[in-house]
């Protein structure tokens, strides 16, 4: 059984380093030759284009072009949802591979909700994990 790998992205808006997370993704989309999904998540709603805008700047016009590239734009209340909403989204898109970026808590944040990608990692299943690092 020949399964198909499917990409997805998650540019948290607030975190500001979706060049490197879409940059990864692209790559991993052309090197499976394989669906590239974008999820967008804010906590509150913002201009599309702007997203637009960005990946265009980044050259995958031919992912879009060939339809090989889907934007998803979610909106959240409260960070310690998020997890749930990326698993929920994977799975809906049935992605195989999910891109994320190195997140930076502090110790209180740590202690009180624990890690963000452990939190993740627990529910993930059959996904595989790749974390982009982020410049500081």
């Amino acid at each position: 059984m020949n399964m198909e790998e499917k990409i997805m992205v998650c540019h948290i808006s607030e975190n500001h380093n979706g060049d490197p997370l879409l940059e990864r993704g692209v790559q991993l989309s052309q090197m499976f030759d394989s669906p590239l999904y974008i999820l967008y998540l804010s906590g509150q709603s913002e201009d599309e284009q702007t997203h637009k805008d960005q990946l265009n700047r980044l050259g995958c016009q031919d992912l879009v072009d060939d339809n090989r590239m889907s934007s998803i734009f979610q909106t959240y209340k409260g960070q310690d949802k998020l997890p749930q909403i990326i698993l929920d989204k994977a799975r809906e898109n049935q992605i195989t591979q999910l891109v994320i970026g190195q997140c930076s808590q502090s110790r209180w944040e740590l202690l009180k909700k624990g890690d963000f990608v452990n939190r993740l990692v627990s529910k993930m299943g059959d996904i595989d994990l790749h974390i982009v690092p982020v410049s500081k």
